[in-house]
């Protein structure tokens, strides 16, 4: 018995959907790879910062000279820590997620001058508008609130 359209169809879409799994994988293993290979150099580099602070502190004879030898070693292992973090993150410089949904930039009239949701403390209604206070039934349930008019010429 021949494969009907709908057979062959599904067959093909199989075979596709398995395809594309495939690549991801093929993918995701490579991003693996270069991610470890990037890792391995990153704890090299900071081996050979280790490695000359280690000779620099041996071969200083002042005590003080070895601590703050010891204290610029941990501020640059540290500051290289922080530039690598930085790096596998730049696109998240927000501190929440409520931060996300915030217009810092100052583009909605809604929002204040310093770009604050919530808008500035002085009401302003637009130029040939009508602000009115007003209680209004919505499914059966008193509303109030402010309705804007649009003032008649």
């Amino acid at each position: 018995m021949p494969a009907t359209y709908e057979q062959r169809f599904f067959h093909n879409a199989a075979k596709e959907g398995e395809r594309l799994d495939q690549q991801a994988r093929e993918r995701n293993a490579h991003d693996r790879q270069r991610r470890r290979q990037e890792d391995r150099d990153f704890d090299n580099s900071i081996g050979d910062i280790e490695d000359r602070y280690k000779e620099a502190i041996d071969n200083a004879t002042d005590t003080r000279d070895k601590r703050a030898l010891r204290e610029e070693r941990d501020r640059v292992i540290r500051d290289a820590n922080e530039q690598r973090e930085k790096g596998d993150n730049p696109t998240n410089r927000n501190r929440s997620t409520s931060d996300d949904s915030t217009d810092t930039t100052g583009s909605y009239p809604e929002n204040g001058a310093d770009g604050s949701p919530g808008g500035d403390d002085s009401a302003e209604i637009l130029v040939g508008y009508t602000e009115i206070s007003a209680t209004i039934c919505i499914n059966g349930t008193p509303t109030t609130g402010t309705i804007l008019f649009k003032a008649s010429s």
